[in-house]
């Protein structure tokens, strides 16, 4: 499948639309869910906010997530600075699972030449990625949630490493990254619109 610009600007507004309208209606549905700790620090520090949000984190996190996800010039350099930034992790389990996935994955590209990862080591990153975002929140509040809820709660983060996990291999790093800092945009703006008027639809 050729993925080209148009294609992925649909897929685009469709993810996004889904997004603010599944938060919108879950209210009415009688689901739920945990909201990010330190959201009023988004608007005490909306420069600060924007920029980690829309700018830093997508980067770092496609650095490390999908950047290694096809051997292309620093993939190795990415694979380090992965297992260096799993340091960083405050749950020991998600820095050493993101150390051995890594190691799986300079196994293959430098001793088997593989081009592109196979799609079990696809699925590790996207399921660490999504994971990883249980920093986000109040451990205690997610504790409380019940399991079908607790899975519930990070579909967002799964269906987006999911989406640029698909746009990294079928096209280039760049696209990932500029539909994941589009995607933090849409987010950010959206939260940020309910904490000024005082809504419950937090993401």
């Amino acid at each position: 499948m050729n993925l080209g610009k148009y294609k992925i600007a649909i897929i685009f507004i469709v993810h996004a639309l889904f997004i603010v309208t599944k938060t919108v209606i879950e209210p009415y549905l009688g689901i739920e869910t945990v909201t990010p700790k330190d959201k009023e620090e988004l608007l005490a520090h909306l420069i600060e906010s924007f920029v980690s949000v829309v700018i830093f984190a997508p980067l770092l996190e496609e650095a490390v997530f999908r950047y290694p996800l096809k051997k292309c010039k620093f993939v190795y350099i990415a694979l380090v600075l992965g297992c260096l930034i799993s340091f960083t992790f405050h749950n020991r389990l998600f820095t050493y699972s993101f150390i051995a996935v890594n190691i799986i994955s300079f196994v293959l590209f430098f001793f088997f030449k593989k081009a592109t990862l196979p799609l079990s080591v696809l699925i590790i990153y996207i399921v660490l990625f999504s994971l990883i975002h249980v920093e986000n929140y109040n451990i205690n509040d997610l504790k409380v949630l019940p399991w079908g809820l607790l899975i519930y709660q990070f579909f967002p983060q799964l269906l987006l490493g999911i989406i640029v996990t698909y746009i990294r291999i079928k096209t280039r790093f760049l696209y990932a990254l500029a539909y994941h800092s589009a995607y933090n945009l849409v987010i950010f703006i959206f939260v940020i619109i309910c904490l000024k008027f005082g809504l419950n639809y937090l993401i």
